[in-house]
This record gives C-alpha cells, structure tokens and sequence, in this order.
C-alpha cells in the first residue's frame, strides 16, 4: 500500500496545476513520476549527483552564454535534476550576476526547452525583460533546438530571438491533464471518502461531469490569456497578432518563424557569437598606430619590409624607410578600424532601431481604450507616429467627436420646435395650421386684457 500511494501522490504532484509544456516532455515526466519513487533516489544515487540541477554558464571572448534546457521548474527538486531541467530560480541568478559583470561584454541564452511549469514563469519573464530594456549590453535569445511553449515565453522577454535552421518555436498555450483514480481504486478495494465544506461547492470539479470541465477550461483559458497578452508586450505586438499568426498552439521550423514575427533572424551560435565579439571589440578596443597596442600581427608590416634593407641603408634612407612603413602601417590600421567601426555601427544601428521601435509599439498599445483602435493600429503602422503624437490624435479624436454631438443635439433641437402661433393668423394658414394654433393656444394660460381708462361718472355708476 505505502509503494501505491507513493506513485499516488507523484503523478498528483505532477497533473495538479497548469503547465505550458509540449505533450511529449510532459509524457516523459508523467512515466517517470508513475515509476517506483524510490527508483528516482536510487539514480540520484547512482549518479552522485545533488538534488539541484547545475545550471551550465560558460564566458568565452567576453560572450557569456546561460543555458536553458530541459522541462522548466520553479524551483530545483529531484525530478528535475534527474530530468536534467532548468529552474527559473537559478535562471534569474544567473542572468543578474552576468548583467552586472562589467567582464561581460554581451549574454546569450541559448535554449533547448519544450517549456514547464507556469509558476514563477512570468515573474522571471519579466525579470529578464527588465534586462533587456536597460539595453546595457546585448541581450540575446539563441534558439539552437527548442523553444517552445514556456520557453518561447522566456526567449521573447529577451532584446531579440536568433533561431537557427532546424529551431523549433512556438507551441504556446497551457495544458492541464486530470488523473481519474477511482476505477483502479475499485479494483484494488481501496473507497476514498471526500468531505467538502458546504460553503465551496465549487472546490473539486469532476472533470468527467459538463459542469465540471467546464471548470477547468475556464482556468487554463484565463491562465493562457495572460501568458499572450505577456508575450505581446514582450515583442511589441497587439494580442491580436500572437492569437493570428503566432501558430495558436502549433510550431514554426527555423525560418517560417522569423516570417511568422516570432524571431529576428537565423544564426548558428558560433555565427551568432563572432558577431558579438566584434561588437565587444569594437566598442571596447581602439588601437593607436605607435602604440604599445599596436604591436599586433599588422606590425609584422614594418619588420618584414625593413628587415633585409636597413643593413645597406644610409641613416637617411632607413629613417626615410621606417616614415614611409609608419604611415602605410596607419593607412591600414586607419582602415580596418573604419570598416570595423562601420560593421559594428551597422549591427548596433539594427539592434537600437529595434528595441526602439519595440519600445514604441509597446508604449502606443497601452494607449489601446475603446473606440480607439482604429488610430491605435494606424499609428502602430505608421514609424513616424511617437506615443506622444498618438495620444494626442486621441484627444483631438475626442474633441471632435464631443462637438459632433453637440452640433447635432441642437440640430435635433431646431427641428423639433413647434412654431409659435400668433393671435392673427395668416391668412394664408392652412385649415390644419389653425388648428394646430388654436389647439396650442387652448393650452395656454389666457394673458389680460389692457384695462380701459374709467373716467369719475363711470366711477359712480360703478358704485352704484
């Protein structure tokens, strides 16, 4: 009974809360789980390895390079070290060390994951977005196999995603599987009696009854709306383009990613890597012709020419030789500095257009009210149109709108006036027009007549 229950409460561990994960990884997990309990301690055993999953970073040429492979966990325990996971916990250790070592000239993450848990997902997200906004150095999402559910979740929080050609990306969306016991139970004579408070009649919805699937899809439709609507603040876009052409749950190969806007380009890591390196050197180097810096395989320029002729120079013509190599050493070091400079301008060009139009997308949704959408996608659309210019075509949008309304309320209220009937009516009135006159004036309270001038007789009379 104890060895049962142990696979009992591994596989509820397991199928008890929403993961965003492809099926087959998930799969993976669920044997393993399923499996003897103690057969994951013997291995961990056998292994000689801790319980917490190391979490590989490697620095080469200035380029630091994290990791993230495998199903993706909160926090490290045995079934993800022996599933050779990825915690979010030592991710986001790990990119904060890296973005505040001034030796770090730039930091790839290069993923291999089909996703995982949706706990401490968007809080790491987030944490590497926030990296990737303060655009200190390059911040780079490299997809070398997957990237797909909860992975492309992380990989989209970063400055950009280099995919390679055989990447696969996408699969977003959260699963939640349910595990029925009651036949198996049954056959074992086991009968689990359940007291619920009357008070939470809601609080185990039998996924096998309409009502209660019903349940549990409301849960993992409202998990996934704000996995989307994370994604597309991440990558700049309205939720409307990640529901449209972000593959509603399937995958996208290498280049039919970056046409779908879910990456920027394709790169192998090595490609990827040398790029940054000039980038870093660029940035960080700059040789002086003369200087000790300059001793480099370009000096082997002036060596190698003066080498067999200064013997049969005369002072003269060896000062005049070495003037000569000095300034056509400068011309080439002055040239592969330029072209240098202008590559490195280029890239760094690309990646601040980028982020800023990112920023600029991001800052125009958020302006998003009802009614407005219309100017907020033709905005998006338009380079030119700042988050300024925009809120203020929505301001000017509501003032004429208010003076629209208002022009015709008293437009409506011209029409609807009656004409104001006089005592002599036109000759010219109508039989019905009269009618409406006196019908109005009937309504009326009846005005005074001037009082005639009395004079003392008639004062009399009156009082008589």
């Amino acid at each position: 009974m104890p060895k049962r229950n142990g696979h009992r409460r591994a596989l509820q561990a397991l199928v008890s809360r929403p993961w965003a994960i492809m099926r087959d990884y998930y799969e993976t997990m669920f044997a393993i789980a399923a499996e003897d309990p103690g057969l994951l301690a013997a291995i961990a055993k056998e292994t000689g390895e801790t319980l917490e999953n190391v979490q590989h970073t490697t620095v080469r040429d200035g380029v630091a390079t994290i990791e993230i492979t495998g199903p993706l966990f909160k926090h490290a325990d045995l079934l993800s070290a022996i599933s050779g996971a990825t915690t979010y916990e030592r991710l986001a250790r790990d990119a904060n060390r890296l973005m505040e070592d001034p030796s770090v000239g730039a930091v790839v993450a290069e993923f291999d994951t089909p996703g995982g848990d949706v706990n401490g997902l968007l809080e790491t997200a987030d944490l590497l977005a926030e990296f990737a906004a303060a655009d200190t150095k390059p911040f780079i999402a490299h997809v070398g196999g997957l990237g797909a559910s909860a992975g492309y979740v992380l990989a989209s929080a970063f400055q950009e995603i280099v995919a390679t050609d055989l990447s696969i990306l996408g699969s977003l969306g959260v699963v939640k599987s349910i595990v029925d016991f009651r036949k198996r139970d049954a056959m074992e004579g086991i009968e689990e009696i359940e007291i619920i408070s009357s008070q939470s009649p809601l609080k185990r919805p039998d996924a096998k009854t309409k009502t209660g699937h019903e349940q549990h899809q409301r849960e993992v439709n409202s998990i996934a709306a704000v996995v989307i609507a994370r994604v597309a603040r991440y990558r700049g876009v309205s939720e409307e383009t990640v529901l449209a052409d972000y593959g509603q749950g399937d995958v996208f190969i290498g280049q039919q990613a970056v046409d779908a806007g879910m990456a920027e380009r394709v790169r192998t890591l090595e490609e990827l890597h040398a790029e940054l390196v000039e980038q870093i050197s660029s940035r960080n180097s700059i040789s002086v012709p003369g200087s000790a810096a300059a001793t480099t395989k370009d000096s082997s320029i002036m060596s190698d020419t003066t080498k067999d002729t200064t013997a049969a120079q005369t002072p003269e013509q060896r000062a005049a030789a070495f003037e000569a190599t000095d300034a056509e050493a400068a011309n080439v070091l002055i040239a592969k500095g330029r072209t240098a400079g202008e590559t490195a301008g280029e890239q760094k060009g690309r990646e601040v257009g980028a982020t800023t139009e990112r920023k600029r997308l991001l800052a125009i949704e958020q302006l998003t009210e009802p009614g407005y959408e219309a100017l907020i996608t033709a905005c998006k659309e338009d380079p030119l149109c700042t988050p300024e210019a925009a809120a203020l075509k929505m301001k000017q949008q509501e003032r004429a709108a208010k003076t629209d309304h208002l022009q015709s309320l008293e437009q409506d209220e011209t029409q609807n006036k009656f004409p104001n009937p006089s005592a002599g009516e036109s000759e010219s009135a109508t039989e019905e027009e009269q009618l409406a006159a006196r019908i109005l004036n009937a309504g009326r309270p009846p005005q005074p007549a001037s009082a005639p001038s009395v004079n003392s007789a008639d004062k009399e009379t009156n009082a008589l």
